[in-house]
């Protein structure tokens, strides 16, 4: 019987860390996402029921033209209760977990830069920005702004039909919650950013 004992709690204290390293990696390194909306087509689809799962390095430095996953809450910053509670392992158990809205946009400015729309195209200071990646020429005009220290631009890749940086104004680099680094699903557009 203490063999069967000892084994069971071996089990346990097994599962036990297992479940504690994945919580610490999807917590702090990487984590998955599943695409909403319409915003990032043609590089991402976010409509059922072929909607795009994508992974996060939470650790990368956004820079030019990374996709990253953003906190939309502008009112705040984000916090590590905010890393905690929104852990796909917490959200299995506490289902009333406060909902967030992440939303998935393309970097366009760092701080600093001046972002102006002229002719349907978007330029970072002064310069004339090569978007092979756009869904459609953009039809929408944005007064030019200045990114302020410690924000981020983002647009997503269907401009005409997403809500940005263009609407919303910079974005917290502090709610910049990671980079998407990899689309696992589904299997048939499996590919590295």
């Amino acid at each position: 019987m203490n063999k069967l004992v000892k084994e069971v709690f071996d089990w346990v204290k097994s599962i036990l860390i297992a479940v504690i390293v994945i919580f610490l990696i999807s917590t702090f390194i990487t984590q998955h996402y599943a695409v909403n909306g319409e915003s990032m087509e043609p590089t991402l689809e976010g409509n059922e029921p072929n909607q795009d799962r994508v992974l996060i390095n939470k650790l990368a430095k956004p820079d030019y033209g990374d996709i990253v996953i953003v906190d939309s809450r502008l009112e705040r910053e984000r916090s590590l209760k905010d890393e905690i509670i929104d852990n796909p392992l917490v959200k299995l158990f506490n289902d009333n977990s406060t909902e967030t809205s992440f939303w998935i946009k393309r970097v366009i400015g760092l701080p600093g830069d001046l972002i102006e729309s002229r002719n349907g195209s978007i330029y970072r200071n002064g310069e004339k920005l090569e978007e092979s990646f756009i869904l459609e020429e953009m039809t929408i005009s944005f007064e030019p702004v200045v990114v302020p220290k410690d924000a981020i631009y983002l647009m997503g890749d269907n401009r005409n039909n997403s809500l940005d940086s263009t609407e919303v104004g910079p974005f917290p680099i502090s709610n910049i919650i990671g980079e998407v680094y990899i689309r696992f699903y589904p299997f048939s557009r499996f590919g590295l950013f």
